[in-house]
């Protein structure tokens, strides 16, 4: 299979970018327009959050969960720098996503 070049990756990811914001944008439509600007830029970070979530997940299927450190004449094991990055990230997205719903009327 050949592999993709950074003009294919780039519009892909802005494909899938656009196709999450206006999933989300269908999610949220009951948020109230005075309210709406605030979640159009939050429904935008958290699509952003969440392509590149799914980026990440299988870069980190692919490789090692734990990675070998040597720093000076100590080696140590320590938590995989594209898993941590995940971690943060899915908890910012998670803190996106109640913001979000947050700002949708109460039925």
């Amino acid at each position: 299979m050949a592999r993709k070049t950074l003009k294919q990756l780039e519009k892909e990811r802005n494909d899938n970018l656009q196709k999450e914001k206006k999933r989300l944008a269908k999610i949220f439509k009951k948020i109230p327009k005075d309210s709406y600007n605030v979640a159009k830029n939050l429904i935008e970070n958290v699509a952003f959050m969440s392509i590149i979530l799914d980026e990440l997940m299988q870069e980190i299927s692919k490789s090692k969960f734990v990675v070998k450190t040597k720093n000076g004449s100590q080696t140590f094991s320590k938590e995989s720098p594209l898993l941590t990055t995940y971690n943060k990230m899915y908890a910012n997205f998670q803190k996106g996503i109640q913001a979000l719903i947050s700002l949708v009327p109460q039925s």
